[in-house]
């Protein structure tokens, strides 16, 4: 049986999990999860796939706007991956 502190603390974790992941708080409730969307990467292999070939695109044209284009896209798949990857639970002194 958990304690009164337990059981707030339990119903404060299921309420982040509906405003974080909806999807995913869904899936447990139903017994059929799906993979949290932190640990989603298809978004971020299609975006640096993308942003490669774009820029591999670009070289070969000399075009500077494509080139510019896959940067932009492979900077994007880095931030999505390096920001997922983050702890963002408060650090204990």
């Amino acid at each position: 049986m958990l304690n009164h502190d337990d059981r707030e603390r339990l119903e404060e974790i299921e309420s982040q999990f509906w405003r974080d992941d909806a999807r995913f708080a869904r899936g447990l409730r139903d017994g059929t999860p799906n993979s949290p969307r932190g640990y989603r990467t298809r978004l971020i292999l299609f975006l640096g796939g993308a942003g490669a070939a774009v820029i591999f695109v670009g070289l070969l044209a000399v075009a500077p706007v494509l080139i510019m284009a896959g940067l932009v896209a492979c900077v994007a798949a880095a931030t999505i991956y390096t920001s997922r990857n983050v702890d963002s639970s408060p650090r204990r002194e």
